[in-house]
Formats: C-alpha cells, structure tokens, sequence
C-alpha cells in the first residue's frame, strides 16, 4: 500500500484501487467568479497533458455504475467514438430506452468524429479564464452537444425511464440533428454555395 498526501492507493492482483480524500465541493450556485476563472484555467492546463495515445491501457474504470473501456487509441475522436459512444449507445439500445432510428443517426455521427457542463451549464467565466491559458477551437459550439452524448447516453441506460431520464433521449435527438445540419452547412460553404 502506497500513501501520498491524502491518497491510498493499493496494488492487488485483481487490479488497483485508488482512494482519495474527500475534497469539499462547493455548489455551483455558491461559487465565485474566481472559482469559475480558476476551474476555466486548471481545465486549459489539463488539455496540454497528453501522451502518444488516448486511453489507459493498465486498466479498465466505470462511469457511475458503467463498465468504461480504457484501451488506448490513436487519436481522441477514435477514443472518444469507440471507447465511450459506442459502448454507451449499445447498452441504450440494448435496455429498449433508445429507439432504432435514433440509435441509428448516433453511429453515423460517431463515424464522423469535452465533458465541463454535461448537465449544467457553467457561466462564460469559465470559457473566458480557459481562452487565458490556451485558445479555444472556432467551431467547438458545433460540436460542444457531441461531448455531451457519453452523459446522455448514460443517463438514458441508467436511468432512462424516469422523469430525469427521458428528457436526455431528446438531447440525443437535437445533437445529432444539429451535428448533421452544421456538417451539411460546412460541406455548403466549402462548395462555394
């Protein structure tokens, strides 16, 4: 067992497990406009930590009660696609919460391909203070509900059913319609039409 300022983390055969102390969260109506600035710029900070692939090839983790494959890939949309969409949108499908149709339409966009306000939406603050540390991609509102789909999609297969959970199977249905119509819009201007 290895201890390092407030971590434990213990090597067994079956794997490792990590604990970390609790840190003390502060609601999101409490914070200040500092504390949005500085999550804007730790966030930018993260983004420039890379290796020569995406993924965690030592182990396998879980999102919420959701096995998560970690197996690297070569660049982060084949990650993103393969490792978190896919997986996710099959078990949607597979708990009968998500149509065909639209099950569909999610692989066609996850053959064409950030996680900061899945659920909610965080002030410009925090965009403001990231764009301090590093520039943000022109075209990162297009895709930004494309980032959102692990969230959606996991929600719908936990807990798709409830009152939380139906609404996101309409966020699924606006993503890719909205996807779809800014490459459709992209591939326009590109033509010269």
């Amino acid at each position: 067992m290895r201890r390092e300022r407030g971590l434990v983390t213990e090597r067994g055969g079956g794997g490792t497990l990590l604990l970390q102390e609790a840190i003390p969260e502060t609601p999101a109506e409490a914070r200040t406009t500092e504390q949005w600035a500085s999550i804007g710029r730790e966030l930018a900070k993260l983004h420039h930590v890379y290796g020569d692939s995406f993924g965690l090839a030592a182990f396998d983790g879980f999102f919420g009660p959701l096995p998560q494959d970690n197996r690297t890939a070569a660049d982060w949309p084949s990650f993103y696609g393969s490792r978190r969409l896919a997986p996710l949108l099959r078990r949607a499908v597979d708990t009968g919460r998500l149509g065909p149709d639209l099950a569909a339409k999610v692989e066609r966009v996850i053959d064409r391909l950030a996680l900061l306000d899945y659920f909610a939406p965080v002030p410009p603050i925090v965009f403001d203070a990231y764009r301090e540390v590093t520039p943000i991609d022109a075209t990162f509102g297009d895709r930004r509900e494309l980032w959102r789909l692990f969230g959606y999609l996991a929600v719908v297969t936990v807990d798709g059913d409830s009152p939380f959970g139906r609404p996101f199977i309409g966020r699924i249905a606006a993503a890719v319609e909205r996807y779809g119509r800014s490459r459709r819009n992209g591939a326009r201007k590109r033509q010269g039409a």
